[in-house]
């Protein structure tokens, strides 16, 4: 199969990171937005409280994070996949027969 590709491979997983990235953060807001009834709080926002501007940065850096490791996680298998083919998962078969 073709050879590993190290700066390839990293665009790719960035691409997909930053993908996952921007559908976190569009399901964050979505979500926000059905629990509290109100638009995710702007930072710089004086009106905004600070408790929930913090809660809105935890969950939006929690999400992030999570995103991130699953973007990665399924960019290093894919990677894999697409660079030495599919893996079997199954067992050889012994060479010998059992009675």
């Amino acid at each position: 199969m073709a050879q590993s590709n190290p700066l390839m491979q990293r665009t790719y997983a960035g691409l997909l990171g930053a993908a996952a990235g921007l559908v976190a953060t569009k399901l964050l807001e979505v979500l926000w937005r059905r629990l509290s009834g109100d638009e995710p709080p702007r930072a710089d926002d004086p009106e905004v409280s600070a408790r929930r501007a913090a809660i809105w940065a935890a969950a939006s850096a929690a999400g992030a994070a999570v995103a991130s490791v699953l973007a990665n996680r399924f960019a290093s298998r894919s990677w894999q996949r697409l660079v030495s083919g599919p893996v079997s998962r199954r067992s050889p078969r012994s060479s010998t027969s059992r009675p």
